[in-house]
């Protein structure tokens, strides 16, 4: 069972996934959503030339401070507010009182900022110049037609309110796949149930679970079973509307690992395992043509690896921009040193921060192993370790954001 590279791995991932469908949705129903299409910008922004800064707006001929030259008196004519601009002209030494965002007056091409005038009456003494900079000229953010939101992104809440900028309430969104997710083992117990000895409760079944929903996807419960080969095709056969089934447990070579029997092999993109550590096991088929990924039953290799097959897949699936996540690695510096392991990629639960220098740094966390399952909650990164040696403190490793962390109970690393 020597298996394929990592890379292999993700890259097979890619390809099983299906090409993304789309669906036509209001904006208020579209956060977290992968945009489907580009928005363009309906009018240009702002639509006319406005006021960036409270004041009053004039000629700058009539208030600009040549040589030898003091700032004049203007008269007021008339003011312009959002929504409501002013009608008329402005002349030599008049001047509008305006708001931030309302129109520039016509005749007026500078501002006086408030804070630089005093009024008295229907004057408006200066105390500085006008000047054109307070102007927002049209289409000084957005010309009309202007692709601003491109097709692959994901509409967070500041791109949402661009999107309504822009002039669109409904968008084109990558409809949302649906993963089968099963969870095998007969030691596997309802958070509900009472455990026998030996039993464990199900945490694989809710991490998968929330880790599709985290990724753009929506899992569909196929339950639990018992190592039986019947009962579990039964519960894959209910996985027909799905595009992708993801099992736990039954992934390696003994008796009861029945996923790894079971699974079809007719698929042109498949794995027996994979060469990393943890996570090996894992292996990619098919059910009656609906590409199965099996995963191990161990909490921490289905969390690690399980973070970056299924992150390949959602990103082909939902159509997104720009490479793979487990190609955007960023770099940090070893805090300690950080485990290598011969001949396999290692993925390591690990702690990432800033130090004094603006240097981001990681450091491995201690007591690790494919079922300390406590080490999840002080993990806000994987490190990848390429097969080979130990990475030696002060060395350049690449780093995957795995989950936003817990307060760390003591220094990083040292937990």
């Amino acid at each position: 069972m020597s298996g394929v590279e990592l890379e292999a791995a993700v890259a097979a991932m890619g390809r099983v996934a299906p090409s993304p469908d789309t669906v036509r949705l209001p904006l208020a129903e579209a956060l977290g959503r992968t945009l489907a299409e580009d928005l363009v910008a309906r009018a240009d922004h702002p639509g006319v030339d406005v006021a960036a800064m409270d004041g009053y707006a004039c000629r700058l001929a009539d208030a600009d401070l040549e040589e030898g030259r003091t700032l004049p008196t203007l008269r007021l004519v008339g003011a312009s507010y959002a929504g409501s601009p002013f009608a008329g002209e402005v002349g030599p030494g008049e001047a509008v009182a305006i708001a931030t965002g309302a129109a520039i007056p016509a005749g007026a091409d500078a501002i006086v900022v408030l804070e630089a005038t005093e009024r008295e009456g229907d004057e408006v003494v200066l105390h500085e110049p006008a000047t054109p900079r307070h102007v927002r000229r049209r289409g000084e953010d957005l010309r009309r037609g202007v692709t601003a939101l491109a097709a692959g992104g994901v509409l967070d809440a500041p791109r949402i309110g661009l999107a309504a900028a822009l002039g669109h309430d409904r968008v084109a969104l990558a409809r949302t796949p649906v993963v089968g997710v099963l969870v095998t083992g007969g030691e596997v117990a309802s958070a509900r149930g009472e455990l026998r000895p030996g039993d464990v409760f199900d945490s694989n079944g809710p991490l998968i679970a929330a880790l599709l929903r985290a990724l753009g996807a929506e899992p569909i419960d196929l339950g639990r079973v018992e190592d039986d080969a019947d009962a579990l095709r039964d519960a894959l056969d209910r996985a027909s509307d799905a595009a992708l089934i993801v099992t736990t447990g039954g992934a390696s070579v003994g008796r009861y690992d029945l996923v790894r029997k079971g699974m079809g092999r007719t698929a042109a993109e498949r794995f027996e395992a994979i060469r990393v550590r943890p996570g090996g096991p894992a292996l990619l088929g098919d059910h009656a043509g609906t590409p199965w990924l099996g995963l191990p039953g161990t909490p921490v290799a289905v969390a690690v690896v399980g973070t970056v097959l299924l992150g390949a897949w959602a990103h082909a699936a939902l159509g997104r921009a720009g490479p793979s996540p487990f190609a955007r690695r960023e770099v940090a510096i070893c805090d300690g040193p950080v485990r290598g392991v011969p001949s396999k990629t290692a993925l390591w639960l690990a702690r990432t921060w800033t130090d004094l220098d603006g240097r981001r740094r990681v450091a491995m966390l201690p007591r690790q192993g494919s079922s300390r399952i406590e080490a999840l909650a002080w993990a806000d990164a994987l490190v990848v370790v390429p097969p080979g040696p130990t990475l030696e403190s002060g060395s350049r490793a690449e780093v995957l954001p795995f989950a936003a962390p817990w307060p760390a109970p003591d220094a990083p690393g040292r937990a």
